[in-house]
């Protein structure tokens, strides 16, 4: 082998091919020709990256797991029920009323009385003037009179007065009707008689 061949493999060994020819010949005892082929260059690995630095950690907490619901509380006791309202009281009305005979008669020229009953209502108590009319003609014959007039009427309780119908021979005959009326202050308070004059 020659010395340029020596150096040819050597050059092949070590992956330096510009050290000889790619088709340099060599020569042996048997005079075989070897080529050698042209190796691939080599490629530069890149720099690895930076190492990744900690893991930063998660400023919010893990929730907590899920518990057990709980359980809602018993209901407590019912509060007392208030105080039903009372019964409302009655509106009151004071008055008066007035009570007497449903009917009388007399002979003309003859003189005949009514006593008529006064009732408190609602407490009232107080004076009470008396009137009567006959209807239609809307007066009393004259000389009729009440007594006592006016009528003191005590609160809650009871008063009479009477009425006297003096008649004459003129006094026409037949059935009267008589209106009582009385009155205090705005208050008022009548009853209807009848007088039968024959």
């Amino acid at each position: 082998m020659s010395l340029k061949s020596a150096r040819c493999l050597l050059a092949f060994a070590l992956f330096a091919a510009p050290a000889c020819d790619s088709t340099t010949t060599l020569s042996t005892s048997t005079a075989s020709q070897i080529t050698a082929p042209t190796p691939n260059p080599i490629a530069r690995t890149p720099p690895s990256p930076n190492p990744p630095g900690p893991a930063t950690p998660n400023p919010f907490p893990a929730p907590n797991p899920t518990g057990p619901m709980p359980s809602p509380a018993p209901p407590g006791p019912n509060p007392p029920a208030p105080n039903p309202p009372g019964p409302t009281p009655p509106v009151r009305n004071p008055g008066f009323l007035i009570v007497g005979p449903i009917e009388k008669s007399t002979l003309r020229g003859g003189t005949v009385t009514f006593v008529v009953s006064l009732r408190s209502i609602d407490g009232f108590g107080g004076d009470v003037t008396m009137l009567a009319r006959v209807l239609p003609e809307k007066e009393l014959w004259a000389g009729s009179s009440w007594s006592p007039q006016p009528v003191t009427l005590p609160p809650g309780g009871t008063a009479t007065s009477t009425l006297t119908i003096v008649t004459t021979r003129a006094t026409p005959a037949g059935r009267q009707a008589i209106t009582v009326e009385g009155l205090s202050g705005d208050i008022q308070g009548t009853t209807n008689l009848l007088l039968t004059v024959r």
